[in-house]
């Protein structure tokens, strides 16, 4: 009910509105366009604000649906970078990414990230 009443009043052109509308989609398990509407919302995002650091962490959980593991690495490296560049304290990205370094066998890499994580956290 709430979400649908965002969408009908919120500008469409509005990050509100648009993060909905990908919410919408993941929910639904609409992985195509919830990938393209993220992709979309990113592009007109700053790559060093709190925004563009938990979109591109969606893209790379949307990635992961869609078995694009490569664009999933890429995409919580740019969140990790996001968060560190605007001082937040969300490991999030920097943890999946440590798994997922992990579950290819890069265990020195993975222990490094996690221990990053750790510390911050």
């Amino acid at each position: 009910y709430y979400r649908n009443a965002i969408l009908s009043s919120a500008p469409e052109n509005s990050v509100l509105y648009q993060g909905i509308a990908i919410r919408r989609a993941m929910d639904e398990q609409n992985w195509g366009q919830a990938d393209f509407l993220c992709k979309n919302l990113l592009a007109k995002l700053d790559p060093a604000s709190h925004d563009y650091a938990n979109w591109a962490y969606y893209e790379a959980r949307i990635c992961e649906q869609l078995d694009r593991s490569e664009d999933m690495m890429s995409w919580f490296i740019l969140s990790a970078m996001a968060d560190l560049k605007t001082a937040t304290k969300d490991n999030a990205s920097l943890c999946s990414l440590s798994q997922e370094l992990f579950n290819t066998g890069q265990v020195d890499r993975a222990f490094r990230y996690i221990r990053a994580s750790l510390d911050d956290a």
